[in-house]
């Protein structure tokens, strides 16, 4: 179904120019829009709106997870893991060397609390998984 509140948006904002613009003459006019238009908002609250209109709650509780990696594990493991997917409340993290999962196993339930508490909960579960080679390590 095709949005039609832009498009009587676009036109009334041509009708205020143009009444301006016959009013106050062509620079006052533009001042004056600029004045009476809505303020510049950040792109990642725009992106955050389209992302929740877009894509299933996991999947952005997995980008935010992916974006603040490094203050939850600690810079030291976030150089050596990555989020991988998290699904039904499991939360799998790409180790870079396999020698490394059994060391890890045991950081697990506190990272389980750190994610949760970055995520506001769901995390049920942290597996550590090896990378599959085409990771960003």
């Amino acid at each position: 179904m095709l949005d039609r509140s832009k498009y009587k948006e676009m036109k009334y904002r041509k009708l205020r120019r143009d009444m301006l613009s016959a009013w106050y003459g062509e620079e006052i006019a533009r001042t004056e829009i600029v004045a009476c238009s809505p303020r510049p908002r950040p792109i990642h609250e725009v992106m955050d709106e389209l992302g929740a209109q877009v894509f299933q709650p996991e999947t952005l509780q997995r980008i935010e997870l992916e974006r603040a990696w490094e203050k939850i594990a600690g810079r030291q493991l976030a150089a050596l893991t990555r989020v991988g997917g998290f699904r039904d409340g499991i939360l799998n993290v790409e180790v870079r060397h396999s020698a490394f999962l059994r060391e890890l196993a045991e950081t697990a339930d506190l990272l389980r609390s750190r994610v949760n508490a970055a995520i506001g909960g769901g995390c049920r579960t942290i597996r550590f998984i090896p990378s599959s080679g085409t990771s960003r390590h």
